[in-house]
């Protein structure tokens, strides 16, 4: 240790003492300083305890534990309160620390530690009271629809929970006691809340709940939330709310009942049996056991609602079924009373005998009953008055037997031509009367009619009103619109102003117009007048180009669409014009085509062809399109005009699918006037075409009689006649686009040398029109894609899946040969495809993804079976008639099942209606009209027809399924069905529409026997055994056994039946061609594998079995399934090669082995 450390050791005490000494003396001197601070802080703590007294009264009697029920305030008041109580708790330590330091006894301040104490408390209930604020207001905001009634119920416990966990002491304070029972009346309001949700309640209970309770909110579920609920206080009004809950489950009891009756009658039907007694037939009324003991139910149950003091709001319903079902009693009695005297007379003047002894009575009867017997036929009276030419009598009686004028509504597509319904209102002056106030298209586009249609009248009246009121209105918008046409606006947006054939209308009009006026400018010398215009058409093109491109609702789309068709045919008889140095108006090139003229007297539309004038017709007819005009439809056009100015009619005539029905449909388009397609065949005698004749004469629409010569030559002989006195009474009266469509005919061409003769192959006109219309709509979708990438996908997609296995290849080498460089892959639809996927496999089929060949296993993997079902999707998508064809075993039935399953589960029901049409005559598919006494029975497929096209709101599809051979014997009366027209006509007259949900689907062999005219007019999907083969059916009943087994049956497959197949089939062993086996009947690969697998399934038990034993199981089955079938000599020949392949030998002679 160093010297000097040693030395600072040796001086501590003494520094010590000297430290200590002037400490003592320090503290002497301050002595009288010490006294004064001393009573400073006495002072100090007795200033400081009266204050804390004061603040422990002000918060006992002001303070947050003080205001009953209200804790919001409480809330304020508590942060306020624990701020001062925190600065008070401050200075009281500064107090503790000089009291401290002058020796002072410490002060406890009990009032302040008390106030301190019950702060914490309170801080806990109000930390409560607030979350439970929070949440609450959260609440609030839930929309009334969709209220979670168990959300608020846990989360109301939650609180009452977390607040019995607090101490004791924190539970005994006001607040706390305000906040229980603040949460215990939520609670007690949550019942009340599930009631006033009950789906009982209707706008008139909240009414009076809003009256009685003086509490009132919107009800508008888009804006209601749980805040007026919550406003309310349900817990004060309890007993009110559970009356009035009570009243509305009583109320809604008897409104179910209401609409159970209701219910009952619409679906109740009288069955109506043929009465045959001799030569006399008749329609008497069935068994009613089952509608009188309705009745009497019925009417119970109304005696008992009648009783309830619940009946108010529906006691006039109650009272008008009770007085409607008594009618019903009554008018039955007396039927039936009628109707059992009638039969007992009939039987007595019915026969020989008693007519003869009373010859005077017997008339007597048979003019009564000639009269009962007009009764089923009394809308032949009414059709002489109307022009409901074109429905059914049983829809004719539907209409005048009923009061209700909507009941039209289903009939109307059938009178007029793509109209679907009128648009009905209450009328203004009578509320309880109904007007017509438009006519809605199939497309949605509405006709808003000037004035309105009163149906206070009788039925064949206000319709008759109606058709006037459609063309006078059609009248009058056509002259505004050729008014205001293009009238400080575009064309094309003065489009958006009107409906789509007044456009076309109003356009033509100006178009001729222009023409005209540019034949006048050349004669006063300008010569450039017809470029000029020319120029202008070209540039209104282009415009109603970009506007078809841009984003445009459907409708409006379809209107520029049609008036595009329109204008790129006036724009190439102009461009004619400018070639051909067409300079004047009397030209027969301008002459020959159809102009339009707005003459002033007699103030109305003209249409003027060569020496014909026609009348425009102001039918309207919605957005149902234009064809396509060729140089071949405007020599139609001329042809049929110069035919109808002589007082002519027209026969166009030509192969299948060319075009005929649909140009002269198109021809009445343009002159305004109503076309009436009718599908003539066998069973149309002279009196149903004369009915349709009558029809047509007296509402001056057009006749287009499609497939006339297959009506009876008998039958035509009379029609001529018909036809010549009407005839008699008129008299009396009196670029780059270019090389795509050259590809695109090249290709069809190409197809019809090249491929195989099937015959289901077709490439006519309306195949061609199915590229070209699913073309546009790829167009639509991709708008960046190339339009000869479009048009190569649409050709390859649409014609693909009609092809046999060995064009495939063929056609697909044409289409690239034609658009070189170009490789479109398939086009996967994600939801459909997935759908198709989970559909098959929930079914257990076997999803083979690829093509391809395997040389050891010789097997061929199929193409994808979920393209062939796409295939089949995007066939319908532009048909709605399909043809599955194919030979059996190819899986037509699995592949329209799996598009179906599909379908349902992406939200579209799909409702199948299968058909075998080769069952039965053809009468009884269609239905027959009685030659003698007109009544009409109804078909199978006729009834059918009518139920599933009925009018639905639901989104559902509806297939019906002809699951037979397609002949020309039954088939050639669906072809207007098969085509644009989508229109079954029947022999009594009635006009069935196909709707767009419904399509007809065949599943058939192959269409050796149907015609050209049927192929046509169908997409065809070609669904081929060489695509699927037989390996997907096997691979499914292998997986159906344990793995062991099922691993070594894949061996034993591999190792025998792809060979033995190839043997019997297809002639081959070894892979050399060699004779084919002989069979007792013709059997296909798959009818094999069948038996194969159905042989296993039986001598297979449910034991173990070593792989030696199920090898020879697997020969014993394909002996009894490959070769069952087999000859004498062909089994020696199967039996050599089975064990040729098992390595087995071969007993040639037997006595010759046993010798060696």
């Amino acid at each position: 240790v160093p010297e000097e450390e040693l030395q600072l050791q040796a001086d501590v005490p003494v520094f010590y003492e000297s430290v200590l000494l002037k400490a003592k003396n320090r503290d002497c001197r301050l002595v009288v300083v010490k006294a004064k601070f001393k009573m400073i802080t006495e002072h100090h703590v007795s200033n400081f305890k009266e204050e804390c007294e004061k603040f422990y009264n002000r918060f006992m009697e002001q303070g947050p534990g003080s205001v009953g029920e209200n804790l919001q305030l409480g809330d304020s008041l508590m942060q306020k309160f624990a701020h001062e109580a925190d600065e008070l708790e401050e200075k009281r330590l500064e107090l503790s620390k000089a009291e401290k330091l002058f020796e002072l006894p410490i002060t406890l301040h009990e009032r302040l530690l008390d106030v301190k104490k019950q702060i914490a408390g309170l801080q806990q209930v109000y930390a409560l009271y607030r979350d439970l604020d929070s949440v609450k207001n959260k609440w609030s905001e839930t929309l009334w629809v969709d209220l979670d009634i168990e959300l608020l119920s846990k989360g109301i416990d939650d609180f009452i929970k977390n607040l019995r966990k607090l101490p004791k002491s924190v539970r005994t304070l006001p607040p706390a006691i305000s906040l229980d029972q603040v949460m215990k009346q939520f609670k007690e309001s949550l019942p009340l809340i599930v009631d006033l949700k009950s789906e009982a309640l209707r706008e008139r209970h909240w009414k009076e709940l809003m009256t009685k309770t003086d509490q009132y909110f919107d009800m508008n579920p888009k804006t209601f939330t749980l805040a007026g609920i919550f406003s309310m206080k349900l817990y004060r009004f309890s007993t009110l709310i559970t009356e009035i809950v009570v009243a509305a489950i009583k109320e809604m009891s008897i409104e179910k009942g209401i609409n159970d009756v209701e219910e009952m009658w619409k679906k109740a039907k009288f069955i109506v049996m043929p009465f045959i007694k001799g030569n006399r037939k008749a329609n008497v009324l069935g068994p009613i056991d089952e509608i009188l003991q309705n009745l009497d139910d019925c009417s119970v149950n109304l005696q008992s609602m009648s009783a309830s003091r619940f009946i108010g709001p529906f006691l006039h319903q109650v009272q008008s079924w009770e007085k409607a079902l008594s009618k019903m009693s009554e008018v039955i009695d007396v039927w039936l009373q009628v109707q059992r005297k009638w039969m007992y007379l009939e039987g007595i003047f019915g026969g020989g005998d008693i007519s003869k002894q009373l010859p005077e009575q017997a008339k007597f009867f048979d003019k009564i009953d000639r009269q009962f017997k007009k009764v089923n036929r009394i809308s032949f009276s009414y059709i002489e008055l109307l022009w409901f030419f074109f429905i059914s009598d049983d829809e004719l009686l539907s209409i005048l037997g009923s009061s209700d004028p909507e009941c039209v509504q289903e009939h109307i597509i059938k009178m007029y031509d793509n109209i679907a319904s009128l648009r009905f209102i209450k009328s203004p002056i009578n509320p309880k009367e109904l007007v017509v106030s438009a006519m809605i298209s199939a497309e949605k586009e509405g006709m808003d009619f000037r004035a309105h249609i009163s149906t206070s009248d009788r039925v064949e009246v206000w319709m008759t009103s109606v058709l006037l009121e459609m063309r006078r209105t059609n009248r009058l918008i056509t002259k505004e619109a050729i008014f205001y046409y293009s009238y400080k606006k575009s064309r094309a947006d003065w489009m958006l102003d009107y409906q789509g054939m007044v456009c076309l209308a109003a356009s033509q009009v100006w178009w001729t117009w222009e023409v005209e006026d540019v034949f006048r400018k050349i004669r006063t010398g300008l010569k450039t007048a017809l470029k000029d215009f020319a120029s202008k058409m070209h540039s209104q093109i282009d415009q109603l180009v970009v506007k078809i491109r841009s984003p445009l609702p459907k409708n409006d789309r379809k209107k520029y669409n049609t008036a595009l068709i329109v204008d790129v045919h006036a724009r190439d008889i102009v461009d004619g014009f400018v070639r051909d140095s067409i300079m004047d108006e009397k030209e027969f090139e301008w002459e020959s085509q159809l102009r339009f003229y707005w003459v002033r007297e007699p103030d109305e539309l003209y249409i003027r062809q060569c020496t014909g004038s026609f009348l425009y017709g102001y039918e309207y007819m919605g957005l149902n399109g234009r064809l396509v005009i060729t140089p071949l439809t405007d020599r139609i056009y001329l042809t049929l005009t110069q035919a109808l100015s002589m007082n002519l009619g027209g026969a166009p005539a030509g192969p299948a699918g060319t075009g005929k029905t649909e140009t002269t449909k198109d021809l009445a388009k343009a002159l305004g006037l109503l076309c009436v397609v009718t599908n003539c065949g066998e069973g149309m005698d002279y009196k149903a075409f004369g009915k349709i004749l009558s029809g047509l004469c007296q509402c001056g629409a057009w006749g287009c009689m499609d497939e006339f010569n297959r009506i009876d030559i008998s039958v035509l002989s009379v029609i001529s006649t018909q036809l010549q006195l009407i005839k008699q009474a008129l008299v009396m009266k009196l670029t780059h686009f270019q090389i795509l469509a050259k590809k695109m005919t090249v290709l069809y061409k190409l197809s019809r040398e090249q491929l195989s003769k099937q015959f289901h192959y077709d490439f006519g006109l309306r195949a061609l029109k199915s590229v070209l219309v699913m073309a546009g709509e790829l167009k639509r979708n991709a708008q960046e894609l190339d339009e000869d990438v479009v048009l190569m996908r649409a050709l390859r997609d649409m014609n693909l899946p009609k092809f046999v296995f060995e064009d495939v290849p063929l056609f697909l080498g044409l289409i690239s040969d034609l658009f070189p460089g170009l490789n479109c892959p398939r086009v996967r639809y994600p939801d459909f495809n997935d759908a198709v996927e989970q559909s098959l496999a929930e079914n257990g089929f076997i999803v083979i993804p690829v093509q391809s060949f395997n040389p050891e296993e010789r097997l061929f993997l199929s193409i994808d079976q979920v393209d062939k079902i796409v295939q089949l999707y995007e066939t319908m998508m532009t048909r709605h008639c399909t043809m599955l064809v194919g030979p059996t075993g190819g899986g037509k039935s699995v592949v329209l099942n799996a598009l179906v399953h599909a379908q349902t589960r992406l939200g579209t029901p799909t409702k199948v209606y299968i058909i075998n049409p080769k069952e039965r005559p053809v009468i009884e598919l269609y239905g027959v009209l009685d030659p003698v006494s007109r009544d009409w029975t109804d078909g199978l497929l006729s009834n059918i027809f009518r139920e599933i096209n009925k009018p639905t709101d639901r989104k559902e599809l509806r297939y019906i399924v002809y699951d037979g051979d397609v002949d020309a014997l039954w088939v050639e009366n669906m072809n207007s069905v098969m085509d644009d027209n989508k229109l079954l006509t029947l022999s009594n007259g009635e006009r069935i529409r196909l709707q767009n949900y419904c399509a007809m689907l065949f599943e058939v062999f192959d269409l050796q026997y149907a015609s050209p005219a049927t192929i046509s007019r169908c997409g065809m999907v070609f669904v081929d055994p060489k695509n699927l083969g037989y390996f997907p059916f096997w691979e499914r009943w292998r997986r159906t056994r344990p793995q062991a087994q099922g691993k070594i049956f894949e061996s034993l497959y591999k190792k025998y039946v792809p060979l033995l197949v190839d043997l019997v089939v297809e002639g081959l062993q070894d892979n050399q061609p060699v004779e084919r086996l002989r069979t007792i009947l013709p059997l296909t690969n798959l009818n094999m594998i069948q038996q194969l697998t159905v042989m296993l399934t039986a001598t297979l038990e449910d034991v173990d079995y070593s792989s030696t034993e199920l090898e020879a199981v697997m020969i014993q089955s394909m002996v009894w399934s490959l070769g069952a079938a087999l000859i004498e000599d062909s089994r020696v020949r199967f039996d050599t090669f089975v064990k040729y392949l098992a390595s087995m030998s071969v007993i040639y002679d037997a006595n010759k082995l046993a010798e060696a």
